[in-house]
C-alpha cells in the first residue's frame, strides 16, 4: 500500500523510521525504566518492541518510569507499511542491526499483529550466515564429525559472524547442550571469528568429563560469547575445567556461570572453576607443546555473576603465563565453599618440580622446562560476597607481575582478603633474564574495601620464594635471592575487623623488599599495620588506623626489617586490649616516622603516640604530633637508659599544649648528626642530660667509637658542656670538654 502525503507525494516516513536505541530480547512488560537487552533505559528512549507474545504490542515505544506509549511515528493509521524499515543501534546482543516490517497490507496499530523481521544479509555475508545455521543445525547429533561439518561449511571470511544459540540447543536447563553451544562455538572460529549468543533468561546445562575435548566447553580465538541474561549451569566430574578461554576470546554478559555439580574434583584448584585460564600443573608436558592455553594473551570476561560449589574451589583460576586480559563488574554470591574468587598462580612448561628444586634445576639449565608467569591484567569493579570458608582468599596473586587490580568490595573474608606472595619458586626458572627482571613489578591493588575481616587479615603481602629458601640452606645456588625486590601498591584499602583478640592483622608485609602502602584504613583489626620478617624499604603514607586491639603499625618480629618509613599516618584510639603505642618500632635498622598524627582528644587507649625499643638503631622519630595519649603515658617513649643507639634523630615532635603528659618518657640519647672522618670512620654527636652518665663523663652503656661526642642537655656553671670519646669501647675512655663559665 502506497501512502500520499499532499503536500510532497509519497510520505518517506513509512520507509525508515528514526533509530532505535535498543531492540527488545524477549516479552516485556510495557512499563517501567528496565533493562533492555544489556542497557537500562531513561526516560523517552526509543524502544524497538518486536518480540510481544501478543503481536498486536509489537512497535516502536518511547520508555517511561510510568506506562509506554508508542512514539508519535508509529501510533497512527498512516505511520507504517510493509517493508517499512528501523535500525537500532544500542544493546548487547542486537546492536547495529535492521529491521523491517513482515506484516502484509493494510496493517492497523492496535488490532494487527505487527512481526519484525531482521534484514537478511547480502551475497556472501548471507551464504556464510545460512552455512552456520546449518552447521549448528547439525550440532545436535555432538559427533566430533559434526563438529568438522560445521567448521568445513564456513569458509574464512573479513567480516564477523554472529550466531544465535539455536537450531538444536535447548537451553531447558535439563538437556545437556555442551556438544552443540562447542558445534555453534567451534562454527564461527572457523569462520574467522565473531559472536555467540545465549538466548535471553535460558538456563543450559553443560556437563563436562575427561571425555570432553581439552576438558572444558572453549571459547575459541576470536570468538565472544554474548551471555544475554542467561545462565550456564556446568556440571563437572574429574580433572575438568568449566569455561576454558583461548587467545582473544572473550564473554561478555550481563549473565551467570556456576558450577553446579563437582564430583571427584581432583586436587588442584583451578579444576571445576567456571573460568579457567592457562593450564593446570602438569598439563603443559614439553617446550615444544605449549597448546592454546597456559599463555592465553588478549582475552575478557564482562559483566557476569560466578559461583561455585565445590569446596575449596574457585570461580576465576588461572595458572600459567596468560596475559593481557581484562576482569570487570564481576560478582559473586556469599559462599562458604569458595576459597579463592579471582586467583592466579604461576605455571610450569616440562618437569619443574617446587618440592625438589636441585632436580627441576638440571632440566631448566638444559632448555628442557620452565616457569610462566601471570601478567598484564586489568581486574575492575568485583562485588565479592561473605566467603566464610576458613581458607578463604577473595584475591590470591602469585608468582605474577603488572597485575592492576582496581576497585573490589569483599562481604566478608575469613582468612585473607587480599594475599600476594612470590609463590614457591619465585622467578627461579622464569623463561629468561627478561621475564626474571619483571618479577613482582607493576602490581597494584587499590580503591578496594572488606567489610567484614571475620578474624582474618585484609592483606597479606610477601614476595619470598620459600621453597627456593629451603634449597639454599640445603647447599643450593641459586639465581635469584629468596627475597626479591618489588614495587608492589596497596592504595586506598579500607578493611574492618572485629575489635577483638581473635581479630586478624590488617596488613602484613614479610620479606618484602620495597612495595609501597598508601592512604590505607585499617580499623579494628590485631595490629593495622605490621612490618616484620625481613622487609625492608617498604613505605607506609598516609591514612587512619583506628581501634586496633594492639599498635596501630608495628615493625619488628622475626629478621629485624630495615628502613621502613611511616609518614603522614594518623594512629589513634589503639592498644584497645593492650598498653602500647600508637605506633611501635620494636626492632629493625634504620627506619624513619615523619610528621604522623597520633592519638585524639580525650586519647582513651594509646599510652604512647610512639614508641622506640632499645632492640632498634638509628631511628629517626622528626616532625610528629600527638594530639593526646592516656595516662600515665607520654607522647614519645624511646629508649632506655643505657640504649643508647636506638635513635639516631629526633626533632620537631610536638604535643599537644593542653596536654600534660611527659614528651620524651624514657629518650635519654639523642643522636642528631654523623660525620665521616678520615680513614671512613664514622662518628656521632649526641644530645643527653648530664644525670644520665656517670660522674659527668662516661654513658652508663653502649658501644661507642673515639671521636662520638655527647654534648649535656642541662650544663652547669663551673662545669663542662660535653664529653668526648678517646678511646673506643663498651663504653669507652671518655674525656669533658668546654668549660662553662661560673
Amino acid at each position: 500500500m502506497t501512502i500520499i502525503d499532499r503536500r510532497y507525494s509519497v510520505a518517506e516516513g513509512t520507509a525508515v523510521k528514526a533509530p532505535c536505541l535498543v531492540a527488545t530480547t524477549a516479552n516485556i512488560t510495557l512499563s517501567g525504566l528496565q533493562l533492555i537487552d544489556g542497557v537500562t533505559v531513561a526516560e523517552n528512549d526509543r524502544v524497538l518492541v518486536w518480540q510481544q507474545t501478543t503481536g498486536t504490542e509489537n512497535g516502536i515505544y518511547a520508555a517511561s518510569s510510568g506506562n509506554w506509549l508508542r512514539t508519535k511515528d508509529f501510533d497512527g493509521a498512516y505511520d507504517i507499511v510493509h517493508g517499512t524499515r528501523v535500525f537500532v543501534t544500542g544493546g548487547s546482543t542486537l546492536a547495529g542491526n535492521e529491521y523491517y516490517i513482515s506484516t502484509s497490507d493494510p496493517i492497523t496499530i492496535g488490532s494487527s499483529s505487527i512481526a519484525f523481521t531482521q534484514m537478511p544479509a547480502s551475497g556472501i555475508a548471507a551464504s556464510v550466515a545460512a552455512a552456520a545455521a546449518s552447521a549448528s543445525d547439525a550440532a545436535t547429533s555432538a559427533s566430533s564429525a559434526t563438529a568438522s561439518a560445521a567448521s568445513a561449511a564456513i569458509s574464512a571470511a573479513s567480516f564477523l559472524l554472529s550466531l544465535p544459540f539455536a537450531h538444536g540447543i535447548v537451553g531447558d536447563g535439563t538437556t545437556d547442550d555442551r556438544a552443540a553451544i562447542q558445534a555453534t562455538i567451534d562454527a564461527v572460529a572457523a569462520a574467522g571469528g565473531g559472536y555467540v549468543h545465549a538466548a535471553a533468561g535460558k538456563t543450559y546445562r553443560v556437563v563436562i568429563d575427561s571425555g570432553v575435548t581439552d576438558l572444558g566447553l572453549i571459547i575459541k580465538s576470536n570468538v565472544t560469547l554474548i551471555m544475554n541474561g542467561a545462565t550456564i549451569n556446568l556440571e563437572c566430574t574429574g580433572s575438568v575445567y568449566g569455561i576454558r578461554l583461548q587467545s582473544y576470546a572473550h564473554i561478555l554478559g550481563p549473565g551467570t556461570i556456576k558450577t553446579t555439580v563437582s564430583a571427584s574434583p581432583g586436587s588442584q584448584s583451578v579444576w571445576h572453576a567456571p573460568v579457567s585460564l592457562g593450564a593446570a600443573y602438569g598439563e603443559v608436558t614439553s617446550v615444544g607443546s605449549l597448546g592454546n592455553y597456559i599463555n592465553a594473551t588478549r582475552w575478557s570476561v564482562r559483566n557476569v555473576k560466578l559461583d561455585n560449589l565445590r569446596s575449596g574451589g574457585c570461580c576465576i583460576a588461572g595458572i600459567g603465563g596468560f596475559s593481557h586480559g581484562v576482569i570487570e563488574d564481576i560478582e559473586y554470591p556469599d559462599s562458604s565453599a569458595i576459597i579463592g574468587c579471582v586467583n592466579f598462580d604461576w605455571g610450569t612448561v616440562g618437569s619443574i618440580n617446587s618440592a625438589d628444586v636441585a632436580a627441576s634445576r638440571i632440566l631448566y639449565d638444559l632448555g628442557t622446562a620452565y616457569t610462566v608467569h601471570p601478567n598484564n591484567i586489568d581486574v575492575r569493579r568485583l562485588k565479592i560476597g561473605d566467603m566464610t570458608n576458613a581458607s578463604s582468599c577473595p584475591i590470591r596473586l602469585s608468582g605474577v607481575h603488572a597485575i592492576r587490580v582496581d576497585g573490589f568490595e569483599i562481604a566478608g573474608s575469613k582468612a585473607y582478603g587480599v594475599f600476594h606472595t612470590a609463590g614457591d619458586l619465585g622467578y627461579e626458572f622464569a623463561i629468561d633474564n627478561n621475564a626474571r627482571r619483571q618479577r613482582h613489578r607493576g602490581i597494584v591493588v587499590k580503591n578496594g574495601s572488606i567489610l567484614n575481616a571475620n578474624n582474618g587479615q585484609a592483606i597479606y603481602c610477601d614476595a619470598y620464594a620459600d621453597n627456593i629458601a629451603l634449597a639454599v640452606a640445603g647447599g643450593y645456588s641459586p639465581y635469584l635471592a629468596a627475597e626479591n625486590t618489588t614495587d608492589i601498591v596497596f592504595e586506598n584499602i579500607r578493611s574492618l575487623g572485629s575489635i577483638t583478640a581473635a581479630a586478624g592483622d590488617g596488613v602484613t608485609a614479610r620479606y618484602l623488599e620495597g612495595g609501597t602502602f598508601r592512604s590505607c584504613y585499617m580499623v579494628g583489626h590485631q595490629r593495622g599495620i605490621v612490618c616484620a620478617e625481613s622487609s625492608k624499604r617498604v613505605l607506609i603514607t598516609g591514612g587512619e588506623i583506628n581501634l586496633c586491639y594492639q599498635e596501630g603499625i608495628y615493625i619488628g618480629a622475626g629478621t629485624v626489617p630495615e628502613e621502613i618509613t611511616v609518614e603522614g599516618v594518623w594512629c589513634y584510639s589503639n592498644c584497645v586490649g593492650s598498653t602500647s603505642a600508637g605506633i611501635y618500632v620494636q626492632a629493625g635498622l634504620r627506619h624513619t616516622v615523619t610528621r604522623c598524627r597520633l592519638g585524639g582528644v580525650g586519647e582513651s587507649f594509646q599510652s604512647y603516640g610512639v614508641q622506640v625499643d632499645a632492640g632498634c638503631a638509628d631511628v629517626e622519630v622528626t616532625f610528629n604530633h600527638v594530639i593526646g595519649h592516656k595516662a600515665p603515658g607520654a607522647g614519645y617513649l624511646m629508649g632506655t637508659a643505657t640504649a643508647y643507639g636506638c635513635v639516631r634523630l629526633c626533632t620537631g615532635n610536638t604535643v599537644n599544649t593542653t596536654y600534660t603528659g611527659t614528651p620524651y618518657s624514657g629518650l635519654n640519647i639523642i643522636i642528631h648528626s654523623y660525620r665521616l672522618n678520615s680513614g671512613g670512620v664514622a662518628t656521632k654527636e649526641c644530645l643527653a642530660a648530664r644525670s644520665t652518665l656517670t660522674g659527668d663523663t662516661t654513658p652508663t652503656g653502649g658501644t661507642w667509637t673515639a671521636g662520638d661526642r655527647i654534648v649535656f642537655s642541662n650544663p652547669v656553671a663551673g662545669g663542662k658542656e660535653a664529653t668526648i670519646c678517646t678511646n673506643g669501647g663498651a663504653p669507652g675512655t671518655w674525656k669533658q670538654y668546654g668549660a662553662i663559665n661560673p
